[in-house]
């Protein structure tokens, strides 16, 4: 893998010219951005036909300081061939973006991963926020694409340029302090989660990611009780080639502990529909247990082992499958109170 030296040029910006002015945003507003985001000139791996990618994207400013702002930003799209071959897939994407400036002109820095491929994303550019409302961004977007075939090859990766252009548009909805803490007190947290070591239901391997938002059910001083659903995205690769999919995740958690650190246990059941040559639906259950830690106010992370059990019902050969599988996850996210 070569080092690109004009993108560990760019990455030392953010620090030469930070901003100290101001960064106003009315009183009691909680901000929120709705975005599309198109990567161009991007290539997937060298001998592969090019693609192009659109994501419709959500964006919570998480953090604001005198001079800066942290987001978090999560993406749902399609990736399709820019060749005329009839091929396309589904994108999940996820970031973390800090933007430096004042009024209406930034500079934006970020880090992400997107699922569906996989790669890491990084980010830095201008972003111009017009009239208040509309989001404009031109920025230098590099990846790091992994084979995801061959996921713990260190050598099989590549970085690649890319150049993206996003256009949204920015609201704040004007809620209390008094009256988040009071009518949203429930709302837990929101998490996005990487499984590795996944097997699917016909033997392939493969990866799977979700965002999963849970909301407090039971709290005492060291225990805690969510639920919670989601969404989720995964690649499986077997003999018979890729296939991938959206999910849907529910469940429970409990967390134990005090102050930063916590033992978790819970159980999950996620629904899959798999269309086109895979046709059927799937479950799995998925008892977890792990640690979880919060990192200043508003942040956490998690680890777990997290085995399951495939339940599927493929259709037209009527048969029910189980298989066990052993697995782990890595998540992080953000607490709402």
């Amino acid at each position: 893998m070569k080092v690109n030296y004009l993108f560990v040029l760019l990455m030392t910006v953010p620090i030469l010219v930070g901003r100290t002015e101001e960064i106003k945003v009315k009183s009691g507003e909680k901000n929120f951005s709705i975005y599309f985001d198109s990567p161009l000139f991007y290539k997937y791996w060298h001998d592969v036909t090019k693609f192009s990618i659109v994501t419709v994207n959500f964006e919570y400013r998480l953090k604001m300081s005198h001079s800066n702002s942290t987001f978090l930003s999560v993406g749902y799209g399609k990736m399709f061939s820019t060749e005329g071959y009839n091929v396309s897939y589904n994108i999940f994407t996820t970031e973390i973006k800090k933007i430096f400036g004042k009024k209406t002109h930034f500079l934006e820095t970020g880090v992400g991963v997107n699922f569906s491929t996989p790669h890491i994303i990084f980010r830095i550019g201008y972003r111009a926020e017009l009239f208040d409302r509309i989001l404009l961004c031109i920025e230098y977007t590099p990846y790091l694409l992994i084979d995801e075939t061959k996921f713990y090859d260190p050598y099989r990766m590549e970085l690649h340029n890319s150049l993206s252009l996003s256009l949204g548009y920015r609201f704040g909805i004007h809620i209390s302090n008094e009256t988040w803490n009071t009518k949203f007190n429930r709302l837990y947290g929101l998490q996005v989660n990487f499984q590795s070591i996944f097997k699917d239901y016909k033997g392939g391997k493969g990866y799977y990611g979700n965002l999963f938002l849970e909301i407090s059910l039971y709290k005492t001083k060291k225990l805690l009780l969510t639920s919670g659903l989601g969404f989720g995205y995964g690649n499986s690769y077997s003999g018979k080639g890729r296939f991938s999919y959206n999910s849907f995740p529910i469940g429970f958690t409990m967390l134990y502990g005090k102050k930063k650190h916590f033992a978790e246990a819970g159980i999950r059941f996620t629904w899959m529909p798999i269309g086109g040559n895979n046709d059927g639906t799937f479950f799995t259950l998925q008892p977890e247990i792990g640690y979880r830690i919060h990192i200043g106010k508003r942040l956490f992370a998690r680890l777990a082992y997290t085995p399951y059990w495939w339940l599927s019902n493929e259709e037209g050969k009527q048969y029910i499958e189980r298989s066990f599988v052993n697995s782990a996850t890595v998540g992080a996210g953000i607490r709402f109170h």
